[in-house]
């Protein structure tokens, strides 16, 4: 058995259910949420710690249809992250060791572990401003620069968002708080704020967006994925 078949085998039983479908293409599950959102689970190869072992690690993530389209298959490489980024500890950053014999035991283990750790962060997403805290989290660099439409950042846009995004300074240091302060504003914000505040950006914003829109449920129909 091949680590793809296995893990199309062992996660179609856990993820149908939560109405993924797996994409051969993309050799990935996929499903769409509201025609607005893109949740994908795949399995990426790493190398293993063990002489004569190989490994694997589960990557997954969500964009919304407002993702900068121009190469689609770069919505989910961009967009996804490892196992060990769900897990509070960060457990799991060396992957799966496995080999013939126990490739299945390996595969399943992983699956529990998705269920446990990334699943309920995903299924906890379920409309575009509960996504932005989502991408706050876990993909900030996607709402970066938004007056020049960068990857998903027309999503703060659509969801009239006008955080001030302070909460990312919680964890940080004292001493580098007024230098994380000014980086996030040039970043995030003040780009956004610059959207809103000119009628001709504004107006642009929407229509790139409806296009982004248009070409991204495209192709995920050429990609067979059910929306």
């Amino acid at each position: 058995m091949t680590i793809d078949k296995a893990f199309k085998d062992v996660y179609s039983n856990l993820l149908e259910e939560y109405g993924y479908q797996y994409c051969a293409k993309l050799k990935r599950f996929v499903k769409v949420v509201n025609n607005e959102l893109v949740f994908f689970i795949g399995l990426k190869k790493v190398s293993a710690l063990r002489k004569g072992n190989k490994a694997f690690t589960i990557k997954a993530g969500i964009s919304s249809i407002y993702f900068f389209y121009e190469c689609f298959k770069m919505i989910f490489d961009f967009n996804e992250h490892e196992l060990q980024v769900f897990s509070p500890t960060r457990d799991y950053g060396w992957g799966f060791d496995y080999n013939e014999e126990n490739i299945l035991e390996m595969m399943e283990k992983s699956a529990e572990i998705t269920k446990e750790l990334v699943i309920p962060v995903l299924e906890n997403v379920k409309d575009l401003k509960i996504y932005v805290r989502y991408a706050k989290e876990y993909n900030l660099r996607v709402l970066k620069h938004c007056d020049v439409y960068m990857y998903d950042s027309l999503v703060l846009i659509i969801t009239n968002n006008h955080d001030d995004f302070m909460e990312l300074l919680r964890d940080i240091r004292e001493d580098e708080r007024d230098f994380m302060k000014e980086r996030i504003e040039t970043i995030y914000t003040t780009p956004r704020d610059n959207v809103y505040k000119n009628p001709k950006l504004l107006k642009a914003a929407y229509e790139e967006a409806e296009k982004r829109k248009k070409e991204n449920l495209k192709m995920l129909e050429v990609y067979k994925i059910n929306i």
